[in-house]
């Protein structure tokens, strides 16, 4: 935890530090000596500091996901946080979606707004709670910290940064075993672009990524990744593109060095960012993946991302994500994991102050290398479903209340980790 805890004062202090340097030479050179910062740098919509509280009750019958001995409980979520955004505005920006088990850490890159902006700078600080009624010893506490930074040169550069810490533990009913593994990593990225012409541009891309476990037991996933990448971007409309990229991920294990590996990504995609009514990103390419353990051959296969929200009409909206990509083992008898996911969501508006959700997600892991547990050895398959559906009101635009059911399964190949679990939430959100 050492090496977190000084990454993450580190960097979040140079990433202000570099906002007012930059916004402050930014003003110098906008305000043409009439001693007033320029909008152009800033660009005023005001809001610069937000803060929220959601409270929540939930039901569940099945609360440490198992297949036999469940315990069903009342838990009470409390989730303060605070963000701030230079410019200011009243949209919080989607945090970066990260995975202890995703090698350099990120799952899905964001879908990013196409509006100009000279300077951007955002900071959230977001913890969760978990107390339980009957089962005190369950409970858990979560931290979410992130700070990102972007400024676009004159010249058609532009330079980035982000930090991400998150404290928080895997979902129970992963992996294979019964307890509750926390965890903490921690994400650094920088890039920079530098646009050649009107349609051409190239990026370079820069990660690391900690991934530090609390329990003896789960020492064989601690672990740092290293990731650079480069892309090319071609420009078709004002509001698509088709690119190239190439990424390439070492992958170092603390202790278990045999689990070592390194990464290579090529892929080609198109993206499209028609504002107000449709953005999104297609990715398909090829995977190669070397491992340090003597006797483990290369694996080669087809890797696949997708991200679509699309909006039908002012109050019909759809999500969907897709990727297939290898992950690293949460067990420690297998070499790797294959992924498959697929999450869909829709969002309807009944009235100006009702709104009702529905999401699907459906996950499939496939472990390769011979997986022994409690004396069955074999190859081993993972499948979970969840659906939800739900109903959000607006009192007013600062609070909200929500109830939601969610339904969650997990099919595997092992005796005794299979679950059925159902929960309803009700929640109440106030925002500033």
């Amino acid at each position: 935890m050492k090496r977190l805890s000084y990454s993450i004062v580190y960097h979040l202090f140079l990433i202000f530090l570099l906002t007012i340097s930059f916004a402050a030479k930014g003003a110098a050179q906008s305000n043409s000596g009439n001693g007033h910062i320029s909008g152009s740098i800033f660009e005023k919509h005001g809001g610069y500091i937000h803060g929220y509280l959601s409270v929540a009750e939930k039901y569940s019958d099945n609360i440490l996901n198992t297949e036999s001995g469940e315990k069903e409980d009342f838990v009470t979520l409390c989730s303060p946080g605070i963000w701030l955004s230079l410019p200011g505005g009243k949209e919080r920006i989607p945090e970066t979606n990260t995975s202890s088990i995703t090698p350099g850490g990120v799952v899905l890159g964001s879908l990013s707004s196409p509006e100009f902006r000279r300077l951007m700078a955002y900071l959230i600080y977001s913890p969760e709670f978990e107390f339980y009624a009957d089962n005190s010893d369950e409970n858990t506490e979560s931290h979410h910290l992130e700070a990102s930074f972007q400024y676009r040169f004159r010249g058609g550069m532009t330079v980035g940064f982000v930090n991400q810490f998150v404290k928080t533990h895997d979902e129970r009913g992963t992996g294979f075993t019964t307890f509750l593994d926390e965890y903490a990593t921690n994400l650094v990225q920088a890039f920079v672009s530098y646009d050649l012409s009107p349609k051409l541009t190239l990026e370079g891309r820069y990660g690391n990524f900690l991934v530090e476990y609390d329990a003896d037991r789960s020492l064989f996933r601690d672990r740092m990744d290293h990731l650079w990448a480069g892309s090319i971007e071609f420009r078709l409309t004002p509001k698509t593109a088709v690119f190239g990229e190439y990424e390439y991920t070492t992958v170092t294990y603390d202790a278990y060095s045999e689990n070592d590996n390194d990464e290579h990504h090529f892929s080609a995609g198109w993206r499209w960012m028609v504002t107000g009514k449709s953005m999104g990103s297609v990715k398909a390419g090829y995977s190669i993946e070397k491992f340090n353990a003597p006797g483990v051959g290369d694996e080669r296969t087809f890797i696949l991302s997708a991200q679509i929200n699309h909006r039908f009409t002012s109050k019909t909206s759809v999500n969907l994500a897709v990727y297939r990509r290898t992950n690293e083992t949460d067990f420690s008898g297998a070499d790797y994991m294959l992924t498959h996911q697929i999450q869909i969501g829709y969002k309807q508006k009944i009235t100006s102050k009702i709104q009702l959700n529905v999401d699907a997600m459906y996950s499939h892991d496939q472990y390769e290398g011979v997986v022994g547990l409690d004396g069955q050895i074999q190859t081993h398959d993972d499948n979970y479903y969840q659906g939800s559906v739900g109903i959000d009101y607006a009192f007013k635009k600062w609070l909200t209340a929500g109830l939601e059911f969610t339904h969650s399964q997990r099919d595997t190949d092992f005796e005794g980790f299979d679950y059925t679990t159902n929960e309803v939430l009700f929640r109440i959100t106030a925002s500033l």
